[in-house]
């Protein structure tokens, strides 16, 4: 059994800056480096990442494991939601 949270390889995505990040849907989305959710506007997308972008994410302990449909990650933040008041 592989440890980590999968998640989509279609929703890990990469800035123009180079930012990899999580796209949680409603316009959220998380930093994988620091683990903040952060503002992005859909401009500011580049591209999915690459193997190589992932093997570095796998070097520096960010993901555990990817294959062609799936990328695991080593801790997760639990995405915010609103409560009802």
């Amino acid at each position: 059994m592989t440890e980590g949270t999968a998640i989509n390889r279609d929703w890990v995505i990469v800035t123009h800056d180079g930012t990899v990040i999580v796209d949680w849907g409603d316009e959220k989305y998380m930093d994988i480096l620091t683990g903040n959710f952060i503002n992005i506007k859909e401009n500011e997308i580049s591209h999915h990442p690459s193997n190589e972008e992932l093997d570095w994410l796998v070097h520096i302990n960010r993901v555990v494991k990817y294959d062609s449909k799936s990328v695991w990650f080593t801790k997760l933040p639990e995405r915010p939601l609103k409560t009802i008041d």
